[in-house]
């Protein structure tokens, strides 16, 4: 693993001195007011977990139907896409190979810019 921060002189003076101001700190705070200073590291523990679960739960879904949604236009113009260049192999086969009953050729050709909905929801299976 690459670890930039132990190049820079900077960076790594900086996270030298952040941990020893955190030590002192929790130290500190332990010994003038022990009762007070739990409770609230307990309260900010508690604090930090609702939101690890509020950002796991709330803003990654949030961020994947943003998604969803940017990629819904792309998804339907290739799905028409590709319907119309199965329409068209088909009717060329019909036009190649031709037999007596025509009927097909219309629903085909009807599929050709619009696909079915239940043809779409079947393909992302």
């Amino acid at each position: 693993m690459n670890r930039f921060y132990l190049k820079d002189r900077f960076i790594r003076y900086s996270l030298i001195a952040i941990g020893v101001i955190v030590v002192l700190s929790l130290f500190g705070g332990f010994l003038l007011d022990w009762h007070g200073f739990l409770e609230n590291v307990l309260a900010s523990i508690a604090f930090s977990g609702i939101t690890i679960i509020v950002g796991l739960y709330f803003v990654d879904r949030l961020i994947e139907h943003r998604q969803e949604q940017q990629w819904a236009r792309v998804r339907l113009l290739t799905y028409r896409g590709l319907a119309a260049h199965l329409c068209d192999m088909a009717s060329m086969t019909m036009v190649v190979f031709p037999y007596g009953d025509q009927r097909p050729a219309g629903r085909i050709l009807d599929g050709r810019n619009e696909p079915r909905e239940a043809a779409v929801q079947d393909s992302s299976v």
